[in-house]
């Protein structure tokens, strides 16, 4: 290994190691599931990532306007564990270690899944998600920086972005995803874990994206 990015070629031993406890035991392959990187190089895939920024046309068309005052959003904004270019610690976790989300699932890459099932091969959804190729999601393996999903919403159809309508369960396209049934699993800063529904609102799911943001949520929000 070198201290270099994960698609270095002398990183290639490492990056292609199976993490167990990265793979959700309700996705359809549980087990290894190679993706290629660049050229002949591979890496081995994850089920669980960091969130990801929320566009400004997230923020006003269905997160409210409430999360204006602060733009524009940047990685510094959230609680993600996969920022190459800042160590998270303690003491940027403003929102309280309890109401912060570290992780959740995006589970099934780098196959293309839309509510459970295997979603078309060919798809561009806008809202910088990116397209589909040959069914193909990029950013599923573990060691990829990039893998991170911001929580912009898709339409039921799984198939183009609607910013804040289904946030949660309609597309894997790096966008919070699981094989449970009403929801998925979210880890957060303090270290426990919880089952989230895929019904809670899109102003909730922002502050606990955020952890720098001071939202007040009550403990009653799921």
């Amino acid at each position: 290994t070198c201290d270099c990015p994960g698609n270095h070629p002398n990183n290639q031993e490492a990056v292609n190691a199976f993490l167990p406890f990265m793979h959700c035991p309700s996705a359809p392959v549980a087990e290894d599931r190679e993706v290629s990187l660049r050229g002949r190089l591979t890496a081995s895939t994850g089920d669980y990532t960091s969130p990801g920024n929320l566009s400004q046309t997230s923020v006003l068309k269905g997160y409210g306007q409430s999360f204006l005052y602060d733009f524009p959003y940047t990685r510094e904004a959230f609680c993600a564990v996969l920022n190459p270019d800042k160590a998270l610690r303690i003491d940027h976790v403003r929102d309280g270690l309890s109401q912060s989300i570290l992780a959740y699932e995006v589970a099934g890459r780098p196959d293309h899944y839309i509510a459970g099932r295997l979603g078309p091969t060919n798809v561009s959804p806008r809202c910088g998600n990116p397209s589909i190729s040959g069914g193909v999601v990029v950013g599923a393996a573990w060691a990829d920086s990039q893998s991170w999903a911001a929580p912009n919403g898709f339409n039921r159809a799984g198939t183009s972005c609607e910013v804040g309508m289904c946030i949660i369960n309609c597309t894997n396209n790096n966008e919070p995803f699981a094989f449970h049934p009403g929801g998925l699993v979210m880890v957060f800063a303090d270290g426990h874990v919880d089952f989230v529904t895929q019904y809670v609102s899109p102003e909730i799911l922002g502050s606990l994206v955020t952890c720098r943001r001071r939202e007040r949520i009550s403990d009653d929000w799921q």
